[in-house]
């Protein structure tokens, strides 16, 4: 069966849903990790179970970097709120707020 330029079959459509469920499962697994379990007392389990510091580095910053771009991105819209970006109304007029203001006429708007 083609479906615009692929040629969809029915095994090759089993694998993609058993194949998107096992990254599903993973991704989900992954999250509930981050969500319930201390950084610190992951670093102590893996550090008792004897796993090599790069590997305990490696997946306690990855754990951490989530939270860090959030609150960096918060801090950044911040600012800039600050310095009068508009977050509301059309967006042909936030695109047109990013711009510099050229002249006298553009700063009147």
């Amino acid at each position: 069966m083609f479906v615009g330029p692929l040629d969809v079959s029915e095994p090759g459509l089993a694998r993609a849903v058993v194949l998107g469920g096992r990254i599903t499962a993973i991704l989900f697994a992954f999250l509930a990790v981050l969500a319930t379990v201390s950084h610190a007392r992951l670093v102590e389990a893996m550090t008792e179970r004897g796993v090599s510091f790069g590997a305990t580095y490696l997946l306690v910053s990855t754990l951490t970097l989530v939270p860090r771009l959030r609150a960096r991105a918060a801090q950044i819209l911040e600012a800039q709120q600050c310095r009068g970006l508009q977050l509301r109304g059309s967006p042909w007029a936030r695109v047109a707020a990013l711009g510099p203001s050229c002249c006298r006429w553009c700063s009147a708007r």
